[in-house]
Parts: structure tokens; sequence; C-alpha cells
């Protein structure tokens, strides 16, 4: 297929879809996105996340959407919440350490 024809349908589905894909997954569908498997996993569960909180979508409805389990889902936003907070404490921390060598100089 033409890489023209590749992009109006992409950005035909993006506009037209019933359900709130995000973009990034429409053009990896046509080929004109390429990810690696952690950041895909990284957007599905961005996409993932932003169902459950902004849409108020069950993990059951989710997971009809994704293709997975209701506990899958479960599991995968669980552990994104485990890793982002993790990395929130650290960046405190550092920001606590760079607070307190700079009043001590």
């Amino acid at each position: 297929m033409d890489p023209l024809v590749n992009n109006y349908c992409a950005l035909f589905e993006v506009i037209l879809k019933d359900q709130e894909d995000i973009p990034d997954l429409v053009l990896l569908k046509y080929g004109l996105l390429r990810f690696s498997p952690q950041e895909m996993d990284k957007i599905i569960i961005l996409e993932m996340k932003r169902l459950y909180v902004e849409e108020k979508m069950t993990y059951r409805e989710i997971a009809k959407l994704f293709d997975f389990s209701n506990s899958g889902v479960y599991r995968k936003l669980k552990k994104w919440e485990e890793d982002n907070v993790k990395e929130i404490i650290l960046h405190q921390d550092e920001k606590k350490a760079y607070t307190l060598k700079c009043s001590l100089t």
C-alpha cells in the first residue's frame, strides 16, 4: 500500500473511531510508527489508567478493549502505580538532599 494512503487511512480512523484509542496505536497499526515492546506496554498501561480514572470505566470494560483478563488489567495498573510511587519518592529524596546541600553551603 502507498504510504500516502496509509497516512490518510490512519487519519480517517483516528477521527471517526468510536472508541477513544490513542493515535499512536492507530499509527502503529498502519506501520507509520514503531515502538519497542517496553514502550508499547507503557503506552497501553497509560491508556488503561486514563480510561479507569477519567472515563470511569471498570476493569471488565477495559479488559474487553485490550483483550486482557480483569485481573490482568488490575495487576498492570497496580504495578504501574507502585513503580511511579517509588520514582516519586526517589525524586523527592534527591530534591531534599539537594536542598540540604544548598543550605549547608
